[in-house]
Order: structure tokens, then C-alpha cells, then sequence
């Protein structure tokens, strides 16, 4: 259960999207969706390895349930409408950025879509990728909410 005295506060998810443009070719952009009392909770640790200290920062966010959420990981498909959170390869899924994050992706089309046009995105703004999703569906759904676990 989330705890009622945590500092709360939005988080802006990017989730990658294919759409047909008029003249029917496929185009790839990241939906952005702006979600709002929200918990981010940064773990900093560190371990040591035969080549020397190794940074291992882990986030945690905590996102309220909303009805326009859906659970790719329960199999529903998304379409573009509501919000999710998913775990993708490089480009794909979901990148998710602390607070309201204003920045837009252009419509390109998915053949020419390459890392490049994801770099400055990237370099601009600490966003994390989910490595891990966990939906807290218990009791009455003003408690309901995702874990979304960040390497």
C-alpha cells in the first residue's frame, strides 16, 4: 500500500507508438501522457567487482491506478488512448521522466526511425526505462496502483 505522508509528484511516461499516416506508411512517435501523484523513490548503491566500484542506482515509481490504464502485461492491447507502461528493447516501451517533462517527439516514419532521433531526448533528460512492472490490484481501487522498478 502506498503510504499516505510520501511526498508526492508527476512523472511524464514517453510510450513508443506505430500509427498509419494518410497516405497509409507506418510512422513511429512516443505518446506522452503526464501522470500525477506519483511517488520516486532513488536508491543509491554500490558494489565492488574485480575492475572496481560499480554503480547500481535503482528507482522505484509508484503510479495510481486510473481507470484509462491499460495492462499490456495482462494482455490488453494499447491503441494510443488511456495511458501504460511497458517493458520494450532499445526504442520500444517506455520511457518515463520525474515531473512534467514538456518535450514532444516528431512522427517518423518507422523505417527511417533510428537511436539518433532518440539521443537528444536521452542527453537532455534523466529518464529511466522499467525493467520491472508490478500491479497492486487489491482492495478498493483508490488503492490500486503499479510498481514500475528502474535499473
Amino acid at each position: 500500500m502506498l503510504s499516505r505522508d510520501s511526498a508526492r509528484e508527476s512523472v511524464t511516461l514517453y510510450n513508443y507508438m506505430e500509427i498509419l499516416a494518410e497516405d497509409g506508411t507506418p510512422h513511429a512517435f512516443y505518446k506522452r501522457t503526464v501522470r500525477h501523484d506519483c511517488i520516486w523513490k532513488q536508491d543509491s548503491e554500490a558494489t565492488y567487482e574485480a575492475t572496481g566500484q560499480v554503480n547500481r542506482d535503482a528507482v522505484t515509481i509508484w503510479i495510481p491506478y486510473h481507470a484509462t490504464y491499460f495492462s499490456v502485461q495482462r494482455g490488453q492491447l494499447f491503441t494510443g488512448k488511456g495511458w501504460t507502461v511497458q517493458i520494450g528493447p532499445e526504442l520500444l516501451g517506455t520511457y518515463i521522466v520525474r515531473g512534467i517533462c514538456l518535450f514532444e517527439f516528431a512522427a517518423t516514419p518507422v523505417k527511417e526511425f533510428t537511436r539518433e532521433q532518440v539521443i537528444p531526448f536521452e542527453a537532455q533528460f534523466q529518464c529511466k526505462r522499467p525493467q520491472e512492472i508490478i500491479e497492486e490490484f487489491i482492495g478498493s481501487r483508490n488503492m490500486w496502483y503499479l510498481e514500475v522498478r528502474c535499473p
